[in-house]
């Protein structure tokens, strides 16, 4: 059997990005709609964001659907449409600082 997948990776920009604040444009609640559009018209069933807080993975979700859920540590997040995957296990670690494999 072959499980086929539509995946997307995305770069959010943390909505409190600094050099934003003067742009309007550039302003969490002005991206959301176009990025909604934007997955919206990729189609996929699981999406790797990053730069993304806990809220703005609520906004996404929201913007998707009743069936986007997702989880994640830190500003990286797993997306996915809970009608094609079911979750069984997950696990986190946080590399704070990694060995330097140069030696």
């Amino acid at each position: 059997m072959i499980t086929r997948a539509r995946t997307l990776s995305i770069n959010c920009r943390n909505q409190t990005a600094m050099a934003d604040i003067p742009f309007p444009s550039r302003h969490w609640n002005r991206r959301l709609p176009a990025l909604i559009k934007f997955i919206n018209n990729c189609a996929p069933s699981v999406i790797g964001v990053q730069e993304t807080r806990d809220d703005m993975a609520v906004d996404i979700t929201n913007g998707l659907g009743p069936n986007w859920t997702f989880w994640g540590l830190g500003t990286a997040k797993i997306i996915w449409d809970s009608t094609k995957w079911i979750v069984v296990d997950h696990h986190a670690h946080r590399f704070d600082s990694l060995p330097d494999l140069r030696k």
